[in-house]
């Protein structure tokens, strides 16, 4: 896995998304492996589970640096283009996108899954959502955005959109 060293300490995940949330689904109970929930497992299976060291290699270095490693590190290694935008903006705003955008049952899901393609935790709703709002410069409105605390000036123009795809797609039907 990959995670990004964000300046207040924290961590971004590059790319891994989807495995670390499934390992703590997992251990929360939210689902079950051959019919064994977490908590159907003995004490000492899991602690195996819960001590198992995980590969991370955490990046740093400035934005131009860590474009260019995760660029190398990732061709032909299942990151996509926005799980490094993500990490290369890393910060306040994109964690807030990846609330709205990315995150297993995000509002986004929700309401927009009827009319786009791709995986969100692949981040494929919030490369899109972006291209929509910036004439398709994702980059160059994420380093606006970057040090901003929330996103949802990109989830109200979503919503609008979507809204507005549902009006429509009515009108249309009603014809």
């Amino acid at each position: 896995m990959y995670w990004s060293v964000r300046d207040d300490g924290d961590f971004e995940v590059i790319d891994g998304q989807q495995r670390t949330i499934s390992i703590c689904q997992y251990v929360e109970g939210d689902f079950a492996v051959d019919n064994l929930y977490f908590h159907n497992l003995t004490d000492d299976q899991q602690l195996q589970i819960l001590d198992y060291n995980l590969m991370i290699y955490r990046c740093t270095g400035t934005t131009r640096e860590a474009r260019v490693v995760q660029d190398d590190q990732h061709r032909g290694h299942g990151a996509d283009r926005q799980e490094l935008r993500n990490a290369v903006y890393a910060g306040p705003w994109v964690s807030d996108a990846k609330r709205y955008f990315s995150k297993t049952g995000a509002p986004a899901i929700a309401i927009g899954s009827d009319y786009l393609a791709g995986k969100p935790i692949r981040q494929d709703y919030l490369e899109t959502a972006i291209e929509w709002i910036n004439d398709g410069d994702v980059e160059g409105y994420m380093a606006k955005q970057q040090h901003k605390p929330k996103a949802q000036e990109l989830w109200l123009y979503f919503k609008k959109i979507i809204d507005w795809v549902e009006a429509t797609s009515r009108t249309t039907a009603a014809r």
